[in-house]
């Protein structure tokens, strides 16, 4: 980017989501700063927000009005988020059964929400809604993994999200687009819907 714009020529610099949430913006600012390059930063939104309103769950209500974004690692302590602040985890398909466990061994009710969607945004979003107790066995009944998550292999964003939280309502908007997947935690019935036809 700072090769070409040296030449002299106009650089536009696309992402998805925010350039400054979760994506290489700051640094890339910095780069061309540092060589006395201008440009200008046009903002998005972070698919930390788009993809939950799409998939029709707010982040905060009157009543709860905390948020925390975590990309799931190995050496994230879970005991820190026990309390009832809404969560979004980011690279969490594959690990959320563990994840859930370690919430609910730190005191969590186990009954708490859990949405998990997979390509958040486009024609293909896919919803789960389920709980912290049965998120791990309601993924897998979907049929919801990384692979489906990530087609691009290029980890979180708008492909595949978590979302925990006290906000979910019990009858959940449908999604955006796409199809909206609800799955009873204990009976597992699966129910598919176009958007054309909830609407």
């Amino acid at each position: 980017m700072v090769r070409q714009a040296k030449r002299g020529v106009r650089v536009v610099r696309l992402m998805t989501g925010d350039p400054f949430v979760y994506a290489s913006g700051p640094e890339e600012a910095a780069a061309c700063a540092k060589v006395g390059i201008g440009f200008e930063i046009v903002p998005g939104v972070s698919s930390a927000a788009a993809v939950p309103a799409y998939a029709g769950i707010p982040l905060t209500t009157k009543d709860h009005r905390e948020v925390t974004v975590v990309t799931a690692g190995d050496k994230i302590d879970w005991s820190r988020y026990a309390d009832a602040r809404t969560l979004v985890l980011l690279s969490a398909v594959n690990c959320i059964g563990d994840i859930a466990k370690a919430l609910v061994a730190a005191g969590r009710d186990p009954e708490t929400p859990v949405a998990m969607t997979r390509t958040g945004t486009t024609t293909d979003q896919q919803t789960v809604t389920s709980t912290l107790a049965h998120i791990a066995a309601d993924a897998r009944a979907a049929r919801l993994s990384s692979r489906q998550a990530w087609p691009d292999g290029q980890g979180p964003g708008p492909a595949g999200q978590c979302l925990i939280t006290q906000c979910l309502p019990p009858a959940r908007m449908p999604d955006g687009i796409g199809r909206s997947i609800r799955i009873s935690p204990r009976r597992c019935r699966t129910r598919c819907a176009s958007a054309s036809s909830s609407s």
